[in-house]
């Protein structure tokens, strides 16, 4: 009996002891789980910071090229519009010219024919004749001015073509009269007015000949009395 108690209670003992181990076991397990999830939140924690740090560092780097090249334009402009100004600085109607940086798109070079400078660039304009230069064709370009006579045929066409405009509104003007009016002109008043305009070119082309015809009397006269002159003087002789 005694020996049955005693191997029931060591029995017991054995479970305890078991379930111990496997309560210790399970709660290492727990810690293990709970280490390596703390672990990996801090490496992913190190990561995330890291990357940010990067990318400040990476934006920090772009912000100071960025930098760097509106600095070295603008320099680079500055230098290009002192160079300009430094040139003659005249149209080549010999209008004084002005240093302007382009702020807006169609802009166009009056030397090179060019329609597309960038916004940004310095330009050397005439606001009196609407000329301007791009940096480049100013500075291989010496334009000189034009001399009086260029510059007075250049007016005359200025003011012929003005002169033909104003015409050409008149007549479209003209043209746009009511048709009562155009209908009020007879046949008869166009056929005279037909008959004057050729009867004042007939008579033109008369006046013509006849200008035509006393030059040559005059030319003959001339002849005549050349030649009795030089027959009076042999017969002196």
């Amino acid at each position: 009996e005694r020996r049955k108690k005693e191997e029931a209670r060591r029995q017991v003992v054995r479970l305890k002891a078991i379930e111990r181990a496997k309560a210790l076991a399970e709660e290492k397990a727990k810690k293990d789980r709970e280490e390596a999830l703390r672990k990996e939140r801090e490496r992913l924690n190190r990561e995330r910071i890291e990357r940010e740090k990067q990318e400040a560092e990476r934006r920090r780097l772009e912000e100071e090229e960025r930098a760097r090249k509106e600095k070295e334009r603008v320099e680079e402009l500055k230098k290009k519009m002192h160079e300009l100004l430094e040139c003659k600085a005249v149209c080549p109607e010999d209008h004084k010219l002005s240093g302007l940086i382009t702020e807006l798109e169609g802009y166009g070079c009056d030397i090179c024919k060019r329609k597309d400078i960038p916004i940004g660039d310095p330009l050397l304009g005439c606001r009196t004749c609407d000329w301007d230069a791009c940096a480049l064709c100013w500075k291989r370009l010496k334009i000189p001015p034009l001399p009086p006579d260029v510059l007075a045929e250049r007016l005359r066409q200025k003011l012929i073509s003005k002169r033909k405009r104003a015409d050409k509104a008149k007549e479209s003007h003209d043209s746009q009269k009511s048709p009562e009016s155009r209908d009020d002109d007879s046949p008869e008043e166009s056929r005279d007015s037909g008959k004057e305009s050729r009867d004042s070119s007939d008579s033109d082309d008369g006046s013509q000949d006849s200008s035509d015809s006393d030059e040559e009397s005059r030319d003959s006269d001339g002849d005549s009395d050349g030649d009795s002159d030089g027959d009076s003087d042999g017969d002196s002789d």
